[in-house]
């Protein structure tokens, strides 16, 4: 019997390439899995060293909004798709090349299924769920009445949390520590950024260990030396995932795989969620995390740094209230995510 293939699609964020890595490894048991993503230099990071197979299409050649589309590319793109292995199934978890890859995969006969990893259906998994058997979602996403009987809440797949005491062993502090995280995402977030620098310059940070992961953009215009107390990350670092788990609290943007990787290690965290993102889903995102108790939420705005300080103080001065906000972010997390999307579309693949 012929092996199926499954082709995973992903990109454009390191939170749709690391759910695409999870079901890569739930599904391979049962099928040939192709990971198709696109060439941005995040998803080189985030797949480096994995062993998965991949396509990797041209970004040029993917629509984007206000972005011309190189004809070229995107005939490149199609020549590629047209000639993978043909696929069983098709799961998209978003970024700009799954509405084609996915429409592909349906001209060549394949299954469709997508998963939404935040709190508001992404522009992509929008247009395709119409047209998808399974749209699988990480949270209580709220999804068109057309395709609520497809719909199914599987959690958020997350990589392998390390305990906190595993963590700090890992990064080498001390177990006794009151730890700061702070993470503005893959490409960075300016204005979260200069508001951590600048509390860190006067002092309301002091005697906190902070791990301050800056991305690889939009970063302030200094970053304090690197000390015993302050350690600042640049671009890419896979060390967060432990940073998180070893952390006390966590100040972030409201992306998917930070909340993922948050409620995985069950710990509390401070929100700033990014005006403007795509559907508002960060403020979304944001939201579900709030009125579940697991996270504080200051909006981005005027005097950003005080308010964010303010809280961030409160916080670290309350174990018990920074405890509950733990447990509450650990009851959204789901450990097995992965393995109930794999028996759903087993199905498709026997």
């Amino acid at each position: 019997m012929t092996t199926p293939v499954v082709w995973i699609v992903a990109g454009g964020t390191a939170g749709h390439v690391h759910g695409a890595l999870e079901l890569a490894q739930a599904t391979k048991s049962l099928a040939r899995v192709l990971l198709i993503t696109g060439d941005r230099p995040v998803e080189d990071a985030v797949l480096a060293g994995s062993d998965v197979e991949r396509l990797c299409l041209t970004e040029r050649g993917l629509p984007r909004p206000g972005r011309r589309v190189d004809l070229r590319a995107l005939a490149r793109n199609g020549a590629l798709l047209r000639g993978a292995p043909r696929p069983r199934l098709a799961l998209g978890l978003g970024g700009a090349h799954e509405v084609p890859s996915l429409l592909v995969a349906r001209a060549r006969g394949a299954h469709l299924a997508i998963l939404e990893q935040n709190a508001v259906l992404g522009r992509a998994n929008a247009l395709l769920a119409p047209v998808c058997e399974r749209v699988f979602l990480a949270w209580p996403t709220p999804v068109p009445r057309l395709v609520r009987a497809r719909a199914r809440i599987v959690g958020p797949p997350a990589r392998s949390v390390a305990s906190r005491a595993e963590a700090r062993a890992r990064l080498g502090i001390d177990r006794d520590a009151l730890v700061l995280v702070v993470t503005s995402g893959t490409l960075g977030a300016q204005r979260l950024n200069e508001a951590i620098v600048e509390a860190e310059g006067r002092g309301v940070l002091s005697g906190v260990t902070v791990l301050h992961y800056l991305g690889a953009q939009n970063l302030p215009a200094s970053i304090p030396a690197a000390s015993s107390r302050y350690r600042p990350f640049v671009g890419f670092d896979p060390s967060l995932v432990d940073a998180i788990a070893a952390a006390d609290l966590v100040v972030a943007r409201a992306g998917s795989s930070t909340l993922t990787e948050i409620a995985a290690a069950g710990v509390a965290s401070v929100l700033v969620p990014l005006p403007g993102a795509p559907g508002d889903h960060q403020r979304r995102n944001a939201a579900l995390f709030e009125h579940s108790g697991a996270a504080r939420v200051v909006e981005e705005g005027p005097q950003l740094s005080a308010r964010l300080a303010a809280t961030i103080t409160e916080l670290l001065g309350h174990e018990s209230e920074r405890a509950a906000m733990a447990a509450a972010a650990r009851s959204l997390g789901v450990g097995d995510a992965a393995a109930r999307v794999v028996e759903e579309v087993a199905q498709w693949l026997t």
